[in-house]
Parts: C-alpha cells; sequence; structure tokens
C-alpha cells in the first residue's frame, strides 16, 4: 500500500508525474492531480512494484498552472502492519516544512525575485531559478532542454534532459566549484559546479 495525501503547496497544480530511478533508468510510476492518494496492489506485487520504492530513488515532478515546474524527492518510509501491536513513540510526526531566508545573499548573487522564487539569467539560453532551497538551472537550445536541480541539503544533482519531447532523469554526483560570471560555463559539469558555487554561497553567509 501507498499512501499520501496533497502536497501543501500556495500555486495551483495542473498535474503530478511520479517516477523510480532503478539502475540509471527512468520508470514512471503513475500520473495525477494534487489529490489524496490511496494506492493498493490489488493483482499481485508487479503492479505498482511498490515494494521496490524503498530500495530506489524516487521523485514528483510538479507541473504548475502558470507553466513552472519543479522536481521533488519522495522520502518513502515502510509501516508494518504489527506497527500497531508495537508501537514507537514519535515526537513532532509532521513536521511542518521550514526554509531559510537567503533573500540578502541571493540579491548579492545579481538574483532577481520573481513572484515567489528568485532567477539570475546566466547567458541568453541559460537561467536560474531558486525556489525553496532548490536551484534550477535551466538551459534550452533548438533541439533540447537541459534541466539540473540541486538541493542546498544534498551533495548530488538532478539531471533532465528532453530532446524531441523524450526526457531522460538521472542522478550525478560533480564535487568542485566554479564561477561562471568568471569562467565561462558550457558544459554540464561546469553548470554543476556552479551550482556548487552558489550554494556554498549561501550556507558560508547564514
Amino acid at each position: 500500500i501507498l499512501n499520501f495525501n496533497k502536497l501543501a503547496t500556495n500555486d495551483d497544480i495542473q498535474y503530478i508525474n511520479f517516477y523510480m530511478l532503478k539502475e540509471g533508468k527512468q520508470i514512471k510510476i503513475f500520473s495525477g492531480s494534487n489529490d489524496n492518494y490511496y494506492i493498493e496492489e490489488k493483482r499481485g506485487s508487479a503492479e505498482y512494484n511498490l515494494i521496490q520504492f524503498p530500495y530506489n530513488d524516487i521523485f514528483a515532478k510538479i507541473i504548475y498552472k502558470n507553466g513552472k515546474e519543479e522536481i521533488i524527492n519522495v522520502f518513502i518510509e515502510e509501516k508494518y502492519s504489527n506497527d500497531k501491536v508495537f508501537p514507537e513513540k514519535s515526537i513532532n510526526e509532521n513536521p511542518e516544512l521550514i526554509y531559510n531566508d537567503y533573500s540578502m545573499e541571493l540579491n548579492k548573487l545579481k538574483f532577481k525575485l520573481e513572484n515567489d522564487y528568485y532567477v539570475k539569467t546566466l547567458s541568453e539560453n541559460v537561467k536560474i531559478y531558486f525556489y525553496q532551497d532548490v536551484f534550477e538551472l535551466e538551459t534550452i537550445n533548438a533541439t533540447s532542454e537541459i534541466k539540473i536541480y540541486k538541493d542546498l541539503n544534498s551533495n548530488g544533482f538532478i539531471f533532465e534532459k528532453t530532446i524531441n519531447g523524450e526526457t531522460n532523469i538521472e542522478n550525478i554526483i560533480i564535487p568542485g566549484e566554479i564561477n561562471c560570471e568568471i569562467t565561462a560555463c558550457k558544459t554540464i559539469e561546469n553548470f554543476c559546479k556552479y551550482l556548487n558555487f552558489l550554494s556554498g554561497k549561501l550556507q558560508n553567509e547564514t
């Protein structure tokens, strides 16, 4: 059984896609609206492969009605039927997410506030967004669209590449830092290192 509730957000969500990343392959679990879900495998464990969820990366791609997109990691918690027999004490079982205010640091880094997120134009085809402690770098050309997501609390990146309508998503880890305002950045590796640089700036200033 997979059981979860609506996402708490002030933005109107058009729909959500849920994916499992297994052995480098993106497996679409299902799509739906922002709603309460109770998913139970009634035709065997291969129906949704729920048993694999705790052992693979699960993420949701959220498409908002205003055109904005966001990818978030989904953390799966295993619970068993005998948990009610041997209950564990839990403090603040549903804590409210609290995000740091990086407005001063982002202004120093030449980000501008637009609606409820910050944006910085790195070049004609490259933009960087910051929203709820996540950097999103977006680069678009005539044949492809690339998005790189960097969570301040993570060492890795979610790399999303779309070519001719087909999207591939993978997790990557690229260490090191580069300031793309000093060194020209044209490769994915350099863009990731620039997000490392920006992330370090925010964390060092607070």
